[in-house]
């Protein structure tokens, strides 16, 4: 009986720690929310604006965002306590999504811009393999978990470094976060190259 409660409350210890991590990984903001905020931040320096009385900004301003009164109050307030942090939290949940991936080892860089409404994140790594498939495989990889990660970002700009010294850049390119959000991991076998690849912008490569 003391064996098996003692069995029970690991259970439960062990239940209580993955479901804290998984409330770890979910970013305080949306897009929409962090995107508010932002364009926020910058009405709030129109001179339009400032010429208003400073009890009418919220509104006016809520108005030609086209947003109810409370969803900017709402972005506004998550966006002054995390949106100077959620670019930080955000690099922390990619390289842990990555993390148990062929391609989590050999990640060099993960940043994410959260200086505008519009943010970009960078990921950099260096291929396993010098075939194009396998940097393909990758990529797709990268784009799906990454923006399960960082739901914030509207682009994802990738590049990936030969598979030797990792100075020659092999595989550049780009993919909005919408775009990303369409790539199935369990199907990136079949598609990588013939579909999926086609989501990707600027994509340039050079063959060793």
């Amino acid at each position: 009986m003391v064996l098996r409660a003692f069995q029970f409350a690991v259970v439960l210890a062990c239940c209580s720690l993955t479901a804290t991590s998984a409330r770890a990984d979910e970013l305080p903001m949306t897009l929409e929310q962090f995107k508010l905020w932002r364009d926020y931040q910058d009405a709030l320096q129109d001179e339009r604006v400032q010429k208003m009385p400073e009890g009418k900004r919220f509104g006016a301003i809520a108005r030609n965002f086209k947003v109810s009164e409370k969803d900017l109050r709402v972005a506004v307030d998550k966006g002054d306590k995390h949106g100077e942090s959620v670019g930080k939290l955000a690099e922390e949940a990619i390289r842990a999504a990555l993390a148990d991936t062929e391609l989590g080892p050999r990640l060099k860089t993960v940043r994410v811009d959260t200086s505008a409404a519009h943010v970009v994140t960078y990921l950099v790594w260096k291929a396993a393999k010098p075939d194009a498939f396998s940097i393909d495989k990758e990529v797709c990889t990268a784009a799906a978990r990454a923006r399960q990660a960082s739901p914030i970002t509207s682009t994802f700009k990738f590049e990936v470094r030969d598979h030797i010294s990792g100075s020659l850049k092999v595989f550049e390119g780009l993919i909005s976060g919408s775009a990303a959000g369409r790539i199935r991991e369990s199907s990136i076998v079949d598609f990588a190259s013939t579909r999926y690849l086609k989501l990707f912008e600027k994509v340039s490569r050079m063959e060793l």
